[in-house]
């Protein structure tokens, strides 16, 4: 039965290798979704506190293929399914089925790609779905439409933003998530 789900989340070398290491373990071992950032050098679709870590991760070098060997050493040592959250030149950058491989193999379940609109998730899908890998597609309108066409094309996982959660009523962000476990049988993440 789908659930909602409070995530947590890690940007990856924050506070260097070690700790990213740490973080992941102990993140991992009480959630169920668990989110890995790949810092970006302008992240600017995240939180005030996140683009903060985006900057600290800068500062202790790294590449996207470091986090990928953290993310391997670490598959068989929990449970949690890990959303890798990338801005989408990351992957562009990386080549996308080259990208997506590498996730895969470094026990990612699913990519949230936080620049990316839903009407151009075409531009990395495909080599997700080859690669076994959910699209995470993240709900941020209150328009019924909008939020209509995501929920249909949504797999497994479907993301609420804290905006969009902030934004409902109680009642309609109740009737929402209902809607989402009963009609499309999604479970929710909503960042903590």
């Amino acid at each position: 039965m789908p659930k909602t789900y409070t995530i947590e989340h890690v940007v990856a070398y924050e506070n260097g290798r070690e700790a990213t290491v740490e973080e992941i373990l102990h993140k991992a071992d009480k959630q169920w979704y668990l989110e890995v950032l790949i810092p970006f050098s302008d992240p600017i679709a995240e939180s005030p506190e996140l683009q903060d870590a985006s900057v600290r991760a800068m500062q202790h070098p790294h590449t996207t293929d470091d986090i990928f060997d953290i993310l391997y050493e670490l598959k068989d040592k929990h449970e949690a399914k890990i959303l890798l959250s990338i801005y989408l030149n990351t992957a562009f950058a990386y080549g996308y089925e080259s990208f997506c491989k590498r996730a895969k193999e470094s026990g990612v379940f699913g990519l949230n790609v936080k620049d990316m609109p839903f009407v151009e998730k075409q531009e990395i899908e495909s080599q997700a779905i080859s690669n076994d890998l959910v699209v995470v597609h993240t709900l941020a309108s209150s328009d019924p439409e909008t939020i209509e066409d995501i929920l249909r094309d949504s797999s497994d996982v479907v993301y609420l933003s804290e905006s969009l959660k902030n934004k409902l009523p109680e009642n309609e962000l109740e009737s929402l998530l209902t809607d989402i476990e009963k009609t499309y049988q999604l479970d929710v993440v909503i960042a903590n």
